[in-house]
């Protein structure tokens, strides 16, 4: 698990989505749930699709990730091209998840295979404009 105290937490999954949630917020989810639709409880940490594990763009941006998560700084240009969803070009050995920063702050998760970055920051997130 890629959170700080992961004995403070459960992992609750709801479909293939996988949330984090301490004893306290299981159980005022599940007394809430009995009087109103309850759409998500907890820090989400990702989803699962078939073998892989595709962590939650929230996970990326808590103050409970681990500060050994991997991950790589971009300058201001690679950055907005993240930010648009744009493929990217960041310097790592290690193939696999990173959290992308820029100045210190976490932005989201690119996925390292062989050469190539996939870009996971969402869709619905993402800057429309265009970049000069």
């Amino acid at each position: 698990m890629w959170l700080k105290e992961p004995d403070k937490f459960e992992v609750v999954q709801q479909e293939e989505y996988l949330n984090a949630a301490t004893p306290a917020i299981i159980s005022l989810t599940k007394a809430l749930a009995r009087k109103c639709y309850i759409r998500q409880s907890g820090l989400p940490l990702g989803q699962t699709k078939g073998n892989d594990f595709i962590p939650a763009p929230e996970l990326a941006m808590s103050l409970q990730l681990k500060s050994d998560t991997p991950a790589c700084s971009l300058q201001l240009k690679e950055v907005l091209h993240f930010l648009r969803g744009d493929s990217i070009i960041a310097e790592s050995e290690m193939e696999g998840w990173h959290l992308i920063n820029f100045e210190g702050h976490a932005l989201g998760w690119a996925k390292k295979i062989r050469q190539r970055w996939n870009n996971y920051y969402p869709k619905d997130w993402r800057i429309r404009m265009a970049i000069p």
